[in-house]
């Protein structure tokens, strides 16, 4: 029996939005002038989707890319933190044509889904007080760095751990709930977070290292030591469905399935694997497994996972309870009183 309800842990939608993507349509209505689009939000609603993080994402400009355009790129934290602002603001129209939910207001009787904000990478913090105004703005959830270092931490293509920085603004986050995601660090990093934050951490959309060819094997997949360490924290790893960190070549259906059936293995039970698809962020549904293209498609992989033994209950806890479960422990107040700071 498929779920009744799907959560997805990782959606880029003010970045698709910013991209000229018209996100309050049928996806069908989009593929008539963008054939690969993979994501509209009436495409969630229709394919169960109650609830999303859904992301602020900006990206810095680098030596690599000067002529980089676009709304959401960046030269110093004062645009990092305008472009994240910006994206707040669509998030809040949103919000207020009914299209998603608001975390802060929620309406029982709306279909529409429920967006949990996820700021991902830290950069438009310019000093702590910033993190309370994106606290008050509605995010829920940070990852401290993107791909590269930063003021408080080394991302996944960078070499470093935490900054002393970066403790202080984990001291913040503990005090206020936030939730913070690992998806994004260096594996250095990843275990100085580990060792200090004493709230809930996630990997909103990251994979088995070991399950890819040594060529495609990098820091942003987890090894089964940091699988093993986000559950032993009580943290929930969603399972990105881009290609290139499911497989070599174009995924298949299986290679999905043998993701979630390695993290579970790794941890020991099925409660620590979920879905953060990151669909299409950055590339289109080429790049997506075969048959499994858009949202309305998940079906399609509850109905494998259950072809290959998983149980209803492990359906369940895939599809929306794992990530559920995270929300119910964020949203029983914050971990102020247990900051580490060694």
């Amino acid at each position: 029996m498929p779920p009744d309800q799907w959560f997805d842990a990782h959606l880029d939608l003010a970045y698709l939005a910013l991209h000229g993507r018209a996100m309050h349509v049928p996806l069908s209505d989009v593929r008539m002038t963008e054939p690969a689009a993979a994501l509209t939000i009436p495409n969630l609603t229709a394919a169960g989707v109650s609830e999303i993080l859904a992301t602020v994402f900006v990206q810095p400009k680098d030596d690599g890319q000067p002529d980089a355009k676009g709304p959401w790129y960046f030269q110093n934290s004062a645009e990092a933190h305008q472009a994240a602002v910006a994206q707040l603001d669509i998030y809040d129209r949103w919000f207020e044509m009914g299209l998603l939910q608001s975390s802060r207001h929620v309406d029982s009787a709306s279909r529409s889904p429920m967006a949990w904000l996820l700021m991902e990478g830290c950069d438009a913090i310019r000093d702590m007080g910033d993190l309370d105004y994106f606290h008050h703005r509605g995010v829920d959830a940070i990852s401290l760095t993107w791909i590269h270092a930063n003021r408080w931490a080394a991302g996944n293509e960078a070499r470093g751990g935490l900054s002393d920085d970066g403790r202080k603004l984990l001291d913040r986050a503990a005090e206020l709930g936030i939730i913070l995601d690992v998806s994004h660090l260096s594996e250095e990093a990843f275990f100085d977070v580990l060792d200090v934050y004493p709230g809930q951490i996630i990997a909103s959309h990251s994979n088995a290292r070991s399950l890819l060819p040594l060529p495609l094997q990098s820091e942003r997949n987890l090894t089964d030591d940091q699988i093993r360490r986000l559950a032993e924290v009580g943290g929930v790893i969603g399972i990105n469905l881009y290609s290139r960190f499911l497989a070599s070549g174009r995924a298949v259906m299986a290679d999905v399935i043998q993701h979630i059936k390695h993290i579970a293995a790794v941890t020991g039970s099925m409660k620590h694997v979920g879905l953060g698809s990151d669909m299409d962020g950055g590339f289109d549904c080429t790049s997506l497994p075969v048959q499994l293209e858009s949202h309305t498609d998940l079906n399609r992989l509850a109905d494998a996972m259950a072809q290959t033994g998983f149980s209803d209950d492990d359906i369940v806890r895939f599809s929306s309870a794992n990530w559920s479960a995270v929300i119910s422990r964020k949203t029983r107040g914050s971990w102020g009183d247990k900051v580490r700071t060694a």
